[in-house]
């Protein structure tokens, strides 16, 4: 089990991410003009254009508070994180 564990969470992020990176630059070597936004008109679109930015803000509010747990996990986590193991339980 604790090797599956560190399989999956320590090194296969580091495999998927440098298989995105490579990817992504040797796509972006042979093929660099296909790098475009085509789907831009369909957002002109009444409420297509107002889900989008919805969207957006939303991905940008996921983002940020993710980087927030991430830069103080001491302070978001659960109240029994803080505890040691001689303290009283929480009532």
């Amino acid at each position: 089990m604790n090797l599956i564990n560190q399989f999956l969470f320590g090194i296969y992020p580091y495999i998927a991410l440098a298989i995105f990176l490579f990817g992504s630059l040797a796509r972006f070597e042979r093929e660099q003009y296909t790098w475009k936004t085509d789907s831009s008109q369909v957002l002109y679109r009444g409420n297509l254009r107002t889900g989008n930015i919805l969207f957006h803000v939303g991905i940008l509010g996921l983002f940020f508070g993710h980087l927030v747990g991430l830069l103080r996990p001491w302070r978001c986590g659960t109240r029994s994180a803080s505890r040691t193991a001689s303290s009283r339980p929480w009532r």
